[in-house]
């Protein structure tokens, strides 16, 4: 079951699983690409640094799927800048992850409301197995049930 997903906004597969159709920055820019596709569909486009070089990374906005494409790997668990490739701010801070010290998951929006409970997150840690879209307050209530 997928909380907090506006099923008029987004599609799902043959599996069931949902497709982000919408994904904006803090600002209201448009993170989807349609020219790049990811696992046959259009792509979340972000801009990545690790402090030396940035480059586009195109993810998939398949719930769940760990796919992406990218010119550069970086090591595993390299802590990463997620910017919107538009402004090229940061995405805003969700939560932190305990995949690595000093990982967080940032928000994507679903629509262009600033508005947690309309976001996606994922972590900034290079090939973090959390790194999948998973639903802002799903994460929120994980790491809530976990300090309990």
């Amino acid at each position: 079951m997928v909380d907090n997903f506006d099923q008029d906004q987004n599609v799902l597969t043959e599996d069931g699983r949902v497709v982000v159709t919408q994904a904006y920055c803090h600002n209201g820019h448009d993170l989807i690409n349609n020219d790049v596709k990811v696992s046959g569909y259009p792509s979340i486009n972000l801009l990545l640094s690790d402090g030396k070089s940035e480059q586009l990374v195109y993810i998939s906005a398949i719930q769940g799927d760990n796919s992406k494409k990218f010119d550069t790997t970086y090591p595993e668990h390299t802590l990463l800048t997620v910017m919107c490739p538009v402004c090229k701010e940061e995405l805003d801070n969700i939560a932190p992850c305990d995949c690595v010290k000093g990982s967080k998951f940032v928000a994507i929006y679903l629509n262009k409301k600033r508005n947690f409970s309309s976001c996606v997150g994922i972590c900034n840690s290079w090939n973090c197995s959390r790194s999948f879209m998973g639903s802002a307050w799903r994460i929120i209530s994980r790491l809530a049930d976990k300090n309990s």
